[in-house]
C-alpha cells in the first residue's frame, strides 16, 4: 500500500485547521474583524498601513486586527 497520497491528504487537514484556529482567534477576516459594525460618517484618516479610513471607528475595527496599526493624520493617506 502507498502511504504517500494518505500523508498529503493529512498535512492538508493539519494546515487547513491550523488556518481555521488562527482566524477565530483573531475574529478577523482579512484586516477586518468579522463583528465590526460603524456608522456610515465620513472623517477621512491614514493609518499606518497606507490605508484610508472613512472615520476612527474603521480605524479602530482595522486596529483589533492589526494591534501595530498607528493613527498617522487626519485626511486621505498621501501616496
Amino acid at each position: 500500500m502507498c502511504w504517500k497520497p494518505l500523508y498529503v491528504v493529512i498535512f492538508a487537514m493539519m494546515v487547513s485547521l491550523t488556518i481555521s484556529a488562527e482566524s477565530n482567534v483573531k475574529g478577523c477576516r482579512g484586516t477586518r474583524p468579522v463583528s465590526c459594525s460603524c456608522q456610515a460618517e465620513f472623517n477621512l484618516l491614514c493609518g499606518s498601513d497606507g490605508r484610508t479610513y472613512g472615520n476612527f471607528c474603521y480605524f479602530n475595527c482595522a486596529k483589533m486586527c492589526d494591534p501595530d496599526l498607528r493613527y498617522e493624520g487626519r485626511g486621505r493617506c498621501k501616496l
